[in-house]
């Protein structure tokens, strides 16, 4: 046997790939030396596996995915596993999922994407809350995580709304929502009180009122109670024509507020 092919009979059978992978050692290697790849192998990652490489990850050497000590361990490729924890210190503790490129990407950890995938959770976020930052809810070191947090305004509006119950009539129950909005405090937004109450946008008291306690609210600390036109300034609620039209036709009335929005919850006459 030549003395070249001895050396080619070494070479095979010296080479640290062996049976590892089902890849052909010509698709990242030379003949001249197993080390460094060839700058133009004809393997393509993003053709060729399940994990497309983009962004910094087209920057990545081999060696940083597929770790190890021995050519064993270098080309166990199948033992790869996909998700960005293998690689990447999770900050948020497994509080997030594992679903990293709801908010990142491959080309940095640039939250640009956050706001559109917040939209997804409990709390959407538009208006104001949209140029918040995370650290805003979630705190400096993201200790408020999922779980963790409430979407009660006053949560996070506790101050404004002390300030508001001192300085104004403010009601005292929370439920901020059926009078404001995300954009601003003021001007007050009931636009949920007709589907959440009563209909005031719509319908027959559409324009019939003038404030919220003026007709309505009598009490300005307690929206709970409630008038329906019975404090004297509907003339069409008037107790005279009120009595009048429910005699006889309607067992065991009442005039009373709570009575008539048992019976007529949309505001209809003829309910």
């Amino acid at each position: 046997m030549s003395a070249s092919a001895i050396i080619l009979m070494l070479l095979l059978t010296s080479s640290p790939q062996g049976d590892l992978t089902d890849i052909p050692c010509s698709r990242c290697h030379t003949p001249n030396a197993w080390t460094p790849l060839d700058p133009v192998r004809s393997f393509n990652h993003t053709r060729d596996t399940l994990f497309p490489l983009t962004g910094r990850h087209t920057e990545a050497d081999c060696i940083q995915c597929h770790p190890g000590e021995t050519a064993e361990e270098t080309h166990a490729f199948a033992k790869a596993r996909p998700e960005c924890g293998n690689c990447h210190m999770d900050i948020h503790m497994n509080q997030m999922g594992s679903e990293c490129d709801r908010c990142h990407n491959t080309n940095d950890w640039d939250m640009s994407r956050w706001t559109r995938n917040h939209s997804q959770t409990v709390l959407p976020l538009d208006g104001m809350h949209a140029s918040l930052e995370c650290r805003d809810c979630h705190g400096i070191n993201f200790d408020r995580l999922v779980g963790q947090l409430s979407t009660d305004c006053v949560v996070c509006h506790e101050q404004q709304f002390n300030a508001a119950q001192l300085a104004t009539d403010h009601p005292d129950n929370q439920m901020c929502r059926f009078c404001h909005n995300s954009r601003a405090w003021v001007p007050i937004d009931m636009s949920l009180h007709d589907s959440g109450f009563f209909p005031i946008y719509t319908g027959s008291h559409r324009g019939t009122w003038s404030t919220c306690t003026a007709e309505c609210h009598i009490d300005p600390t307690n929206y709970q109670i409630f008038s329906c036109g019975l404090n004297g300034l509907c003339h069409e609620h008037d107790k005279s024509s009120m009595d009048s039209k429910h005699s006889g036709e309607v067992s065991n009335y009442v005039y009373n507020s709570a009575r008539c929005y048992d019976c007529h919850p949309d505001g209809r006459g003829g309910d």
